[in-house]
């Protein structure tokens, strides 16, 4: 093999390592959406995706795909929006956005959120995954109280 053929053989090899882990970040992200809906009885609708530390407005809402963001850190970044109302029947809403960076390791997922110090470590196994949300929904309703 020439020393060309050795580069791209290198090359490609860690362009499918990084598909994977994007792949797994991103349906890791559609998961942790997915327990938001189910867990806090958030309707779908009112979960949306944005790009990284971009500033909500409906222009830049994004599915999923599009709104992870590969960061020298190593971690896929993207923003999750939560739209809230101040009454259940009231049509104006705000939009809460969390940035999220998500990386994945051997033993699952770490977790960050700006504006917490400590990452959240949640397990590869799907049947602890949700006690790892619950860990993550616990932890970010606790710091977010105490501020």
């Amino acid at each position: 093999m020439s020393k060309y053929e050795e580069i791209c053989a290198a090359y490609a090899k860690a362009r499918s390592f990084w598909e994977e882990q994007r792949k797994h970040c991103r349906e890791f992200a559609t998961d942790l959406a997915a327990k938001l809906v189910a867990d806090l009885e958030v309707p779908p609708e009112d979960i949306i995706y944005l790009p990284p530390n971009v500033e909500y407005h409906p222009r830049e809402v994004r599915p999923i795909e599009e709104a992870l963001s590969y960061g020298a850190d190593g971690a896929f970044h993207y923003g999750l929006g939560l739209r809230v109302r101040a009454a259940a029947d009231n049509p104006m809403t705000e939009v809460l956005v969390l940035q999220i960076s998500v990386a994945r390791n051997p033993g699952g997922y770490e977790l960050r959120i700006e504006g917490l110090n400590d990452p959240i470590r949640i397990p590869h196994k799907l049947d602890e995954m949700s006690k790892g949300h619950r860990a993550f929904l616990d932890t970010y309703s606790k710091r977010a109280v105490s501020t």
